[in-house]
């Protein structure tokens, strides 16, 4: 795992890392004072948490999970929300920091992936299959109350919003771009740059004064500002 800030880069290393872990989709809580990741070590799929600094790294999931991805703190930094593969299929897990609690996000859309939180942390975003059989974005509310409602309607997989919460940015599974759209259903989608890659759907981030992604105008991939 390596930090980046302004003028900094900082490897944060683990005194248990083997050859054979892969650690992955790092976040920091709001406070930023720890960071969660997904990890491979000892050959089990799980997530870590860790202070700042990277020290002291401690399991934070148990549950016997195929992979994991796209660990979030929620906005009070008590939980987080991630997409897990078990028996077969995609879904979304709870985990509460203090105590390790897991449980299933429910009812069960089909093959949830990608979740993030809207930046007043009453939304959680993520991505379903619909029953036509496209990826599309849905919202809900948070803590999980009411049915989800489907925002996109073009497809959608996964999605961030702008810093004031006016805009809701995102990519979709079959075509190149990043897009954007009213973070409430309805509505059009508005192509922002078609630089952006389906592979890298994960490899993306909205600051306050910029969208920073991913491209590959060669192949090879670049850090992009937009």
């Amino acid at each position: 795992l390596v930090a980046y800030g302004p003028g900094t880069e900082t490897t944060v290393s683990h005194p248990w890392r083997t050859g054979d872990a892969l650690d992955r989709g790092a976040q920091f809580s709001k406070d930023h004072s720890r960071a969660v990741f997904a990890s491979s070590h000892a050959g089990r799929e799980q997530l870590w948490i860790t202070g700042a600094d990277g020290q002291d790294p401690a399991p934070l999931t148990r549950t016997d999970f195929e992979y994991v991805e796209m660990p979030r703190f929620s906005p009070d930094g008590t939980t987080v929300v991630f997409a897990a593969y078990r028996k077969g299929h995609f879904g979304l897990w709870t985990v509460d920091v203090a105590s390790g609690r897991e449980a299933p996000v429910g009812p069960d859309e089909d093959d949830p992936r990608a979740p993030s939180f809207s930046r007043n942390g009453h939304w959680l975003y993520f991505s379903a299959i619909t029953k036509g059989g496209r990826r599309q974005l849905f919202r809900r509310a948070w803590p999980i109350g009411a049915a989800p409602e489907q925002v996109t309607q073009e497809g959608g997989f996964a999605a961030i919003e702008s810093s004031d919460g006016e805009l809701l940015y995102f990519v979709r599974p079959d075509r190149r771009g990043l897009w954007r759209r009213s973070p409430t259903p309805g509505g059009d989608d508005t192509l922002v740059t078609p630089e952006l890659a389906p592979i890298d759907w994960r490899n993306w981030d909205v600051t306050r004064d910029a969208v920073w992604f991913v491209m590959r105008p060669a192949g090879d991939a670049t850090l992009a500002r937009f």
